[in-house]
């Protein structure tokens, strides 16, 4: 039969080795992500683009052209203007994520640059219409160490409810 002095030493250097592994496992915090990173883009930036000041959603856009729903090659002041027109139209707007429908593939021969699929829920109203339900959006972004940056856009509704 082993002593009690015996069971000890044993036991102080796996408990020692054992805290000093849950002191590394809490100090690593995994990297985000990037179907994480790309939700909290898309529900705190892209879908609230409607909302922000012109530069701030100039700076979500690559200058000076991008793809905009259907259309190649079009000014960011273009894209800016029409942002400006919805927002007049639909002055009172709210949009929600389905973060489960959040899809994204990275683009062949192209570091750092996705094809996004999502659809969110949206409802709008002005002082004589209302209008909800569910969109889809097409994106392509690049990612760099700020953050996203739009390429081209596109979408369609999916139903109204």
């Amino acid at each position: 039969m082993r002593s009690v002095r015996s069971k000890v030493s044993t036991f102080i250097p796996v408990y020692f080795v054992l805290l000093l592994s849950l002191a590394q496992a809490q100090s690593f915090v995994p990297e985000d992500s990037i179907q994480d990173r790309m939700a909290r883009f898309l529900g705190e930036q892209y879908l609230q683009s409607t909302f922000a000041e012109p530069d701030l959603v100039r700076s979500y856009y690559a200058s000076p052209m991008v793809s905009y729903w259907g259309r190649k090659n079009v000014r960011i002041e273009s894209v800016l203007r029409d942002k400006k027109s919805y927002s007049r139209r639909w002055p009172d707007r709210t949009y929600r994520l389905l973060t489960e429908t959040l899809e994204i593939e990275p683009v062949q021969n192209n570091p750092d640059t996705y094809f996004v699929l999502f659809e969110y829920e949206f409802n709008v109203r002005n002082q004589s219409k209302r209008r909800s339900g569910v969109g889809e959006a097409r994106l392509v972004v690049r990612e760099d160490d700020i953050g996203f940056t739009i390429l081209g856009e596109d979408g369609s509704v999916v139903y109204r409810f």
